[in-house]
């Protein structure tokens, strides 16, 4: 390993240098092993702190120099990863006060803030996330805001709490979203998103309303056993993979007008308060199951009322 890629790491990561023999092995491992021991974590998440209190113009500053830095070298290097490791923003297993407000910023490594308690709002939208977004049994006392925001990698809510809403219209995930088991109190608005990815929604539960209209499926999307007690909205939206709604469970009104279902769709055992609206839905299949599922919960509703 040559000093001066060790030296060009540290211009973007100067908290870095008492772990310098720890980056020497992560640059010489042929395995891929993350940057991880206890204290190393720990300093990168207070140089998160740190730099995010000193304000927009040095974050924004640092972050173009790291996205210079990362576009020089090959993505499937151990120098790529090791930056990816250093430069990640780092707010993970934190008990946080201040207002969590990265909107309009360029995150070139991602985002985690999984486990950590927020005591407010969490502001990304309209950020430029060059990585994943990680909130994995992240609890937001507050609401999160994503719209407009363009990330590169996952986005993960999985056994995320959120007291408010999620708003996230226009999102564009490029590989795609996952909230599995995710609890949200109040609406989640996603209208427009764009997920280029797998989706994964199984188990989730919104408290209020769910907006997924005009919504893009790129590939497959997983609503399996969601719950939402107000109305949901998938209308015009376009599932160009599987998309499985099997046992969901949607209290208010649902609606599936002038959806696209390119492949495979699964409505199985799912269970509407209300009959749902499918007027000019298109299915994939020729002699559609999904049809037959539309029209055995048509009749248990019927004789329901």
């Amino acid at each position: 390993m040559a000093r001066p890629i060790l030296e060009q790491l540290l211009l973007v990561a100067g908290w870095a240098r008492p772990f310098e023999a720890e980056l020497v092995g992560a640059l010489d491992d042929p395995d891929g092993r993350p940057l991880g021991t206890a204290d190393f974590l720990a300093a990168r998440r207070d140089a998160t702190r740190y730099r995010r209190l000193q304000g927009s113009k040095v974050w924004q500053t640092w972050a173009a120099d790291v996205v210079v830095l990362s576009r020089s070298l090959d993505p499937a290097s151990a120098t790529a990863r090791v930056l990816a490791d250093l430069t990640r923003a780092d707010l993970s297993d934190l008990d946080l006060k201040e207002t969590i407000d990265f909107a309009g910023f360029l995150i070139p490594s991602g985002l985690s803030l999984e486990r950590s308690r927020l005591a407010s709002d969490a502001w990304l939208n309209q950020a430029d996330v060059l990585g994943p977004v990680d909130c994995r049994g992240t609890t937001i006392h507050g609401a999160l805001y994503l719209e407009g925001s363009r990330v590169t990698g996952r986005i993960t809510l999985d056994d995320a709490e959120i007291d408010r809403n999620l708003e996230a219209r226009n999102l564009v995930a490029r590989s795609g979203c996952s909230m599995a088991r995710a609890r949200v109190s109040g609406d989640a608005w996603m209208r427009g998103a764009h997920f280029g990815g797998a989706v994964q929604f199984g188990g989730s539960e919104f408290g209020g309303d769910a907006g997924l209209g005009e919504c893009t499926y790129d590939s497959d999307s997983d609503f399996s056993g969601m719950i939402v007690k107000g109305s949901a909205g998938f209308e015009k939206s376009r599932f160009r993979g599987r998309a499985d709604f099997s046992h969901a469970a949607f209290e208010g009104q649902a609606w599936f007008v002038d959806c696209q279902f390119e492949s495979e769709s699964n409505f199985d055992r799912a269970r509407f308060a209300h009959p749902p609206k499918f007027s000019g839905a298109q299915f994939a299949q020729a002699t559609s199951p999904v049809m037959r599922q539309i029209a055995e919960l048509e009749q248990t509703l019927r004789r329901q009322s």
